[in-house]
């Protein structure tokens, strides 16, 4: 009858409810420990306190800024032409020490730009031999307002741990077209993070 299906609809909203309830206090529970759980591994690719010294490229060029810096007392300033071909490595870095990068499954970088920009135009780059040809893993640099630093987060791949990282890099990505004039960027505090799998994502591992 009309009255048994009125009393399972407005049984159902009500479970409905409840879940979603339940579901949000879940959410609450996660932002608090994950807010809470602030001591997680971490190791720092590079805090662009020296200069990269590599430089590919011709009109491209890679000092330290002192008055823009999100950590320490500087950031990497890297000055571009717009008519470098795409996918071409701007410019690497030899580590001081090769990294085991395998208990960790995040990148976090701080970037900034002297133009808006889209996504895609820049990535950087892990590499784990010389020369600088095939990247073991590739982080998309996301689309950047003027003059704003942006905290870039992104998963990384999972490495084996006899696998070393030894390099790092920016460039310009494959899929993008050549810049229509020259850029700036600055690049500061690159660290490798292992988060918690209940705190990644916006979704509640099931």
């Amino acid at each position: 009858s009309d009255a048994n299906v009125t009393q399972s609809q407005s049984e159902a909203a009500s479970a409905n409810r409840q879940i979603q309830s339940a579901y949000t206090d879940l959410k609450l529970i996660q932002q608090s420990f994950c807010n809470f759980n602030q001591i997680q591994p971490e190791i720092l690719i590079d805090d662009a306190e020296t200069v990269w010294n590599e430089v590919d490229g011709t009109g491209v060029s890679l000092n330290l800024d002192t008055g823009a810096f999100v950590q320490g007392n500087n950031s990497l300033k890297v000055k571009l032409p717009h008519y470098l071909l795409p996918e071409s490595v701007i410019g690497h870095k030899e580590l001081e020490r090769k990294l085991d990068l395998s208990n960790f499954n995040q990148i976090e970088f701080w970037v900034r730009s002297d133009t808006t920009i889209e996504t895609g135009y820049f990535e950087l780059t892990l590499y784990d031999s010389e020369p600088f040809l095939a990247p073991l893993d590739v982080f998309s640099i996301p689309a950047l307002e003027k003059d704003v630093w942006t905290l870039v987060s992104s998963p990384m791949s999972e490495l084996e741990s006899d696998i070393e990282v030894k390099g790092i890099a920016v460039k310009f990505s494959a899929v993008t077209a050549q810049m229509s004039s020259d850029r700036t960027l600055w690049l500061d505090e690159i660290k490798a993070i292992g988060l918690s799998p209940i705190c990644i994502g916006a979704n509640l591992p099931l």
